[in-house]
């Protein structure tokens, strides 16, 4: 995204006071202390999907994009928010849903969104969700605040939707849906620890298998 272009009227929430503000715009006292759980959540991505090249997509401070490199795996993060930029220790790129412009890189085998979507509006989800599975070229990862699960602290949270459906328009990117990946997170230990469990969404990008001899 060209930094001159003026972001779209809902990101304008996302500067010093949402993620700085004591817990009076957002439900973040300081973000920086998520560092660990973002890690333990790049852990996860590592231990189940093996990446050898990951986006991350809503990046905030760039933690997860942060514990890859330190382990010298290709990673790169996008992020909207000047100010959340200004905060991490690694290059961010400027851009946000659905307007995703990425370098011609090699393909991303992993993409992740984590509690990114429930603040677009739903009339830009079908686009987001598209560039997203566009972006990777196996496993798209994610983690979305439901409705039933939320506790209205955060005024970011603009898409409160259903499980079900999030699967439905999950199901038109043409990903399929890989629900052992997803039991596999359901079941680690840290998801069982925080409130993970029953929002994970995994979709991967199937070849079609080859002619038969």
């Amino acid at each position: 995204m060209d930094q001159a272009t003026p972001l779209p009227e809902y990101l304008k929430l996302y500067d010093a006071r949402y993620f700085t503000g004591n817990g009076t715009v957002s439900a973040y006292d300081d973000y920086a202390q998520y560092r660990p759980m973002l890690y333990n959540w790049a852990q996860m991505v590592y231990r189940y999907f093996r990446p050898t090249a990951v986006l991350d997509v809503g990046a905030a401070y760039g933690y997860v994009v942060e514990w890859f490199l330190a382990y010298h795996i290709p990673a790169l993060g996008v992020e909207p928010s000047e100010f959340a930029r200004s905060r991490a220790r690694v290059p961010l790129l400027s851009g946000y849903l659905p307007q995703l412009t990425l370098p011609a890189t090699a393909p991303f085998d992993v993409v992740t969104c984590t509690e990114v979507l429930e603040h677009i509006p739903e009339a830009l989800v079908p686009a987001s969700l598209q560039a997203l599975a566009s972006a990777t070229s196996r496993f798209l990862v994610l983690l979305i605040m439901l409705e039933e699960f939320d506790d209205g602290r955060d005024p970011g949270h603009i898409c409160l939707q259903s499980r079900q459906w999030w699967e439905d328009q999950l199901d038109r990117t043409g990903l399929v849906r890989n629900t052992a990946m997803e039991a596999a997170l359901y079941r680690d230990p840290y998801a069982l620890s925080i409130p993970w469990t029953g929002r994970f969404f995994v979709r991967e990008r199937r070849q079609p298998p080859g002619p038969s001899l």
